[in-house]
């Protein structure tokens, strides 16, 4: 009988012990579990906002196929056309001309949206032969009109400096200013502009000679086009 006691005490004491050292595993096993769900957890916030990168790059890349392959910056086109300005490469400028809008020509800072000219592409196109007479405005001081051919008018407001050289641009910020009003955000209220500048051209006048030319674009199926052509200068 006393061995049987002490087999049974032996049994129960090893049974103790597997139990408890199975409740210990349980708890590990448990906290590991806990720690992959996290895991899962914090990977699956990860994968949907990769997604929405994605999704995002995606619609960017999109926009940028449907975008025409001639579309250009405001600085690059304006830099094109005061090239071909200075070229008097009127066939070529003529590309660039607003189809509806036409583009208009103001001798100075302030436009005048009712009387300044606007001429069409194919009107643009045809300057260098065109020996037409046209009032452009009123000079400035006298209030002379400024009756001029295209090629005169050039000369002595568009280009009466090499404005491809200009030391100042202003993008979408006007340098130049002087006693005369500038309308352009009233004139132009969804145009873009770049200016070149010069602030003198010969030091004894202390700045009274300087002179601008403003190009304005406006935004016309994903492309700058133009529209306004203004000279400014130093007014009385």
């Amino acid at each position: 009988m006393k061995k049987i006691g002490v087999v049974i005490l032996v049994m129960i004491f090893l049974t103790g012990c597997q139990t408890s050292s199975v409740a210990v595993d349980t708890s590990a096993l448990e906290k590991e579990l806990s720690d992959a769900y996290v895991s899962i957890a914090e990977l699956s916030t990860q994968i949907e906002d990769l997604n929405h990168d994605i999704s995002e790059m995606q619609t960017q890349l999109e926009a940028v196929q449907v975008a025409p392959s001639n579309s250009l910056s405001l600085l690059s086109q304006a830099a094109q056309t005061v090239q071909w300005l200075g070229e008097e490469n009127y066939t070529s400028l003529s590309t660039l001309v607003h189809p509806t809008k036409g583009v208009r020509f103001s001798p100075y800072g302030y436009v005048d949206i009712n009387n300044h000219l606007i001429f069409t592409g194919a009107e643009v196109a045809g300057f260098s032969t065109n020996t037409q007479i046209y009032n452009w405005g009123n000079y400035d001081g006298t209030g002379d009109p400024i009756a001029l051919t295209f090629d005169d008018f050039y000369t002595d407001f568009i280009f009466d400096q090499d404005f491809t050289q200009a030391p100042y641009l202003g993008n979408n910020t006007i340098i130049g200013t002087g006693n005369t009003l500038i309308n352009m955000a009233t004139a132009y209220p969804d145009g873009e502009f770049i200016e070149f500048h010069y602030d003198e051209l010969d030091a004894q006048y202390m700045g009274m000679d300087w002179t601008s030319l403003r190009l304005v674009f406006e935004l016309y199926q994903g492309e700058y086009l133009l529209i306004g052509i203004i000279s400014d200068q130093w007014t009385i």
